[in-house]
């Protein structure tokens, strides 16, 4: 029975992956986020600055993009990315599809092979929650990196307790989206020293490695980009994009929603209390981390809830970055098979991925709606994932479940 369902679902996933979303993308000729990272690399052959935003919009004219976001991103990625600047930019598209498709399946095929190792229940209530929650679709559409990024998570957390070596996975990661590198409090927690060195290192070197490459221009990422990522901050060069808009899952959009509700005020920018609610908040998710750990939390369970934190910490978390929440998924189907949590919280799990499903459908007010209505928009996602947060905390090792196992 386990095997036909999981059949089914790697049917269902297949169908949805390379069949309803690339009719989409090739029906609609969607280039969205892939746009800016395209006009990055495009820069850098042209010996222009990728941070600059007059640079990078002269960059994309000359691929013959509209109008382009700010590139916040280390240099890496559109350093990687130079190869495809030879290509007409929707072909470079379709093929950064193809890269977001394999990332997909072979982050889930990794992961299924990991559970099945431990808990075949566990393998097929994973990929059934993956096919029901579809928390892909978003980041396929706006064409961002986080599948990618998501298969190099997974490498290293499968491949971990052979090798502290694993640890350039995740580095790789950090390198091209900083966000991962939260996850380096896993090996930390657990006195996992030289792992955490290779995670930082890794990361690290390859940052600053890649802002060499690029000169001056490369040292503007330090300047000007990676200060904007700090609680409190904006993103480089985002100066249009209001923190609460609908559809950001956030702390911060939260933060501004409770604090900066007086009329005219500007929600392009945190105020001070909504900046100090984010960084309280923030720290108060990682020391529960860091308690539940004292408490003997699983490592499963810690990691489950710093990929919660890793969505929602930074100041947008729009709906492309669920798609981190598989690594989340397969943590938390592997405590629950194991019985590793109590009934109450197993059901607070289900109702929370359940209120996850289909992501992309979050709760948006009409125009004419009181602007109250808008924190509905926000803890329609923020909330379940704090759910999520919880209740992998809450896990502990049965007793007949060896410890690290």
């Amino acid at each position: 029975m386990n095997s036909f369902a999981r059949r089914i679902a790697w049917a269902i996933l297949v169908l949805r992956l390379a069949y309803f979303d690339v009719l989409e993308i090739l029906r609609a000729r969607s280039i969205n986020d892939y746009a800016s990272f395209h006009a990055a690399a495009t820069a850098i052959r042209e010996g222009l600055d990728p941070y600059n935003l007059d640079d990078l919009q002269q960059a994309a004219r000359i691929a013959r993009l509209p109008g382009v976001h700010p590139y916040f991103y280390p240099p890496l990625l559109a350093e990687l990315l130079l190869p495809a600047t030879w290509l007409e930019a929707f072909e470079a598209r379709l093929v950064w599809m193809v890269l977001t498709i394999a990332s997909f399946i072979g982050a889930i095929a990794l992961l299924q092979r990991w559970l099945g190792h431990r808990h075949r229940l566990a393998t097929t209530s994973f990929l059934v929650a993956v096919c029901a929650l579809w928390p892909l679709r978003s980041t396929q559409m706006m064409a961002q990196v986080n599948a990618m990024v998501l298969l190099l998570m997974v490498l290293w957390w499968v491949h971990r307790e052979r090798s502290h070596w694993a640890g350039g996975f995740l580095g790789l990661a950090a390198a091209i989206k900083m966000s991962p590198l939260l996850l380096v409090l896993v090996p930390l927690s657990q006195r996992r020293f030289r792992e955490a060195l290779v995670v930082a290192g890794a990361a690290g070197g390859l940052v600053l490695g890649s802002c060499a490459l690029l000169g001056a221009h490369g040292m503007c990422f330090f300047g000007d980009v990676a200060l904007g990522f700090l609680p409190g901050h904006r993103y480089h060069g985002l100066d249009d994009v209001p923190v609460d808009i609908a559809g950001n899952h956030s702390i911060a959009a939260l933060a501004s929603w409770l604090f900066d509700r007086a009329p005219g005020a500007d929600h392009l920018h945190l105020s001070k209390g909504a900046a100090v609610f984010q960084i309280v908040a923030i720290v108060g998710l990682l020391a529960g981390v860091a308690m539940a750990a004292a408490r003997g939390a699983t490592a499963e369970g810690r990691t489950a809830a710093l990929v919660v934190v890793m969505i929602i910490a930074p100041t947008y978390g729009f709906e492309h970055h669920v798609a981190f929440v598989v690594l989340a998924i397969a943590l938390v189907c592997l405590l629950v098979a194991r019985g590793a949590l109590r009934r109450p919280w197993t059901w607070l799990l289900v109702v929370a991925l359940g209120l996850l499903t289909e992501h992309e459908a979050s709760f948006i007010p009409p125009d004419w709606a009181p602007r109250g209505w808008v924190v509905l928009g926000h803890v329609s996602k923020l909330a379940p994932l704090l759910a999520v947060y919880l209740a992998a905390l809450m896990a502990r090792t049965p007793s007949h479940v060896p410890v690290g196992k």
